[in-house]
């Protein structure tokens, strides 16, 4: 049982080391807030290499960025993250970029929260973090809804932008990815 004791408070000890880095994390530092379904978000593209991503958003937070990259809010749980692939272990390309806003329960459902400057990312027809989902469906008639509350548009090629909504009906996360699955 002490040992238990043990692990528990090096365990504590180093989540507590931990938070400075997390609470240091911002968010993506772009003037760009445009999103091009199946393209980029913030000025980051899909297929770009690891310099892409410090060129769009800014220096890493977290140091090095590798296979995922979170530019994190320490103030409303939200992001911009960045997803990066290889097929040498050497050269990796980002396949996702993604932006969310954080989930809270309310009542009987989940709802975004909206206070964030990552609404300001918006596309074309103006679908954003926190957009409904009527608004969504007239921005994007030739939307598939895939499972109980995400909605898919696919294109061009294998790409495709999803939009995840809260029970409340609003967007909550948009990714951008090449390819929705290897098998595709």
């Amino acid at each position: 049982m002490r040992s238990n004791g043990r692990i528990a408070a090096l365990l504590g000890v180093a989540l507590v080391l931990a938070l400075p880095a997390l609470a240091n994390a911002s968010l993506p530092k772009t003037s760009k807030k445009s999103i091009v379904p199946g393209k980029s978000i913030g000025g980051l593209g899909l297929g770009g290499s690891t310099a892409s991503v410090e060129k769009a958003w800014g220096p890493y937070p977290g140091g090095k960025c590798e296979q995922i990259c979170t530019y994190g809010s320490p103030k409303g749980g939200s992001a911009g993250e960045v997803r990066l692939e290889t097929k040498d272990s050497v050269h990796f390309k980002v396949f996702e970029v993604l932006i969310k806003t954080e989930v809270e329960f309310s009542g009987s459902k989940d709802v975004a929260n909206c206070a964030t400057p990552l609404v300001k990312y918006e596309t074309s027809k103006k679908i954003h973090l926190c957009s409904k989902l009527g608004a969504l469906k007239k921005a994007y008639p030739q939307l598939k809804k895939e499972g109980s509350s995400e909605y898919v548009l696919k294109g061009p090629g294998k790409k495709a932008t999803i939009f995840s909504l809260t029970e409340d009906n609003k967007v909550f996360l948009i990714s951008i990815v090449s390819h929705l699955s290897e098998d595709e």
